[in-house]
C-alpha cells in the first residue's frame, strides 16, 4: 500500500507559463493554505520545469526526487 496522502486544488487558468500558475498558486495555496518552505517535485512528472520555474519565480526552495519515488515525496505532518 502506498503511503502518500496527496491533496489536489483545481482551479481553472488562463494560461500556462510561469508567471501565470505561480500567480494561481499564490491565490489558491499559499493564500488558503499557508506558505510553506519547500516544494518537493517528482522527476519523472512531465510538469516539473514548469514547477521548478514557479519556484524560481516565488522565491520557494524546491527538492527533486527520483522518479515514483513514493518514499521521496512522502511528507510527515506534525
Amino acid at each position: 500500500m502506498c503511503d502518500i496522502i496527496q491533496f489536489f486544488v483545481i482551479v481553472s487558468v488562463s494560461g500556462f507559463t510561469s508567471s501565470i500558475i505561480g500567480k494561481y498558486f499564490i491565490q489558491d495555496v499559499f493564500m488558503k493554505f499557508g506558505i510553506f518552505h519547500l516544494v518537493v517535485i517528482d522527476d519523472g512528472t512531465p510538469f516539473k520545469g514548469i514547477c521548478i520555474a514557479m519556484c524560481d519565480c516565488l522565491q520557494v526552495k524546491y527538492k527533486m526526487v527520483a522518479k515514483r519515488s513514493h518514499k521521496g515525496v512522502s511528507v510527515e505532518m506534525p
